[in-house]
């Protein structure tokens, strides 16, 4: 029983690969879900842009209740569920990248048809 501790059984190197690659897998799931983020931010954005846009095209009842509600239907909050609060743990610093100020600021000029990427119809 002279071994040297710096030597690792086969198992223990198996464990180590596996803890490794268990690691690279969550990274790559953390990069998914932040790209499916971005997407679904993007598509709010676009919504709302071409709700705008159809406004002005609607009568008056339907143009008004579009407009009260140009923003129904948005993605959900994904807080309180596991795999997203981890994701948030351990990829974002605690914060919810579907609440940040700069898509907010955006979707209210977008609301507003204030945003230079805002669509008009003619």
């Amino acid at each position: 029983m002279n071994k040297d501790i710096n030597e690792l059984t086969a198992e223990q190197m198996e464990v180590l690969d596996y803890e490794e690659e268990n690691r690279c897998m969550r990274f790559e799931f953390y990069a998914l879900i932040e790209a499916m983020v971005e997407d679904i931010l993007m598509l709010e954005e676009d919504l709302v842009r071409w709700r705008k846009a159809l406004i002005p095209h609607l009568n008056q009842e339907n143009a008004e209740g579009l407009q009260s509600d140009i923003l129904d239907g948005m993605a959900r909050n994904y807080e309180g569920i596991p795999a997203y609060d981890l994701f948030m743990q351990e990829y974002c610093n605690n914060k919810n990248p579907m609440e940040n100020d700069e898509h907010c600021d955006l979707m209210t000029r977008l609301r507003k048809g204030i945003d230079e990427t805002s669509v008009f119809l003619k």
